[in-house]
């Protein structure tokens, strides 16, 4: 069985920066990147040793079949935290990179250039598959000193602020 982090663990320096493709600027560790994932995660409930995202290593609660430790309940069981970490921030860097086939497409689908223009209620309609999109985007967008209708641009462009605790 996985050993759990501990909030220590899991707040720990992260390895050094890698390049988002297609020219974007954006590092997969970036700040802004680890806080929107971070925030991500508290509204999956990652945290309490109940919750199936922490069960499962997964903190992003993400769907991307079996890496190797299994899934349970459709989602992807990780071998370690760090692990299911760098899955979160490596989704979200495609997503802030409009690296993103699934959010790219998503995004021309109601009218918009890129995923980054995908407002935080937006982008929870497509993440959690529309379930309980509002409360996902409001814990995110609190986290974040945002609100749901910020778009992920303004993100980006906003001044650095880690999730609340």
């Amino acid at each position: 069985m996985a050993q759990l982090a501990t909030p220590s663990e899991a707040t720990r320096p992260l390895p050094p920066f890698r390049r988002a493709r297609k020219g974007s600027s954006v590092d997969k560790h970036d700040p802004k990147i680890v806080a929107f994932t971070r925030a991500a995660a508290k509204a999956e409930g990652f945290g309490p040793a109940k919750n199936l995202p922490t069960r499962i290593n997964n903190p992003c609660d993400l769907e991307l079949g079996d890496r190797g430790c299994g899934v349970e309940a459709g989602k992807t069981k990780y071998g370690s935290v760090a692990d299911g970490w760098e899955a979160g921030f490596h989704e979200f860097w495609l997503i802030f990179s409009n690296a993103s086939p699934v959010y790219e497409k998503f995004a021309q689908t109601l009218a918009l250039e890129h995923a980054t223009d995908l407002t935080i209620l937006e982008l929870a309609t497509k993440y959690t598959g529309a379930d309980n999109a509002a409360g996902w985007a409001r814990i995110v967008a609190g986290q974040l000193g945002l609100t749901s209708l910020n778009t992920l641009a303004d993100w980006l462009a906003a001044p650095a602020k880690e999730p609340s605790a």
